[in-house]
């Protein structure tokens, strides 16, 4: 479910396509604490794609804020994996 939102990920992609995939993130991480697996993991792969424009040394807020929500989402997919 990576990049849902205008194709591909990687180089060239602005930072309004970041931030629909950090939006994108946010509304699957809601779905995926009440138990949807499937959301859980597109959230993941949403803060994942939004991290390859918001870097740490381009977007340091933004890198750390989405660097946090996704560290908690991977631990909490973990946790439902055991």
């Amino acid at each position: 479910m990576a990049s849902v939102v205008g194709g591909g990920v990687g180089a060239g992609r602005s930072g309004d396509w970041a931030e629909a995939q950090s939006n994108l993130a946010d509304a699957l991480d809601a779905i995926g604490e009440r138990g949807d697996e499937a959301a859980l993991r597109g959230a993941i792969s949403a803060y994942r794609a939004a991290l390859e424009v918001f870097t740490p040394t381009a977007y340091p807020l933004y890198a750390r804020q989405i660097s946090g929500s996704l560290e908690h989402f991977v631990a909490l997919l973990a946790r439902r994996s055991r």
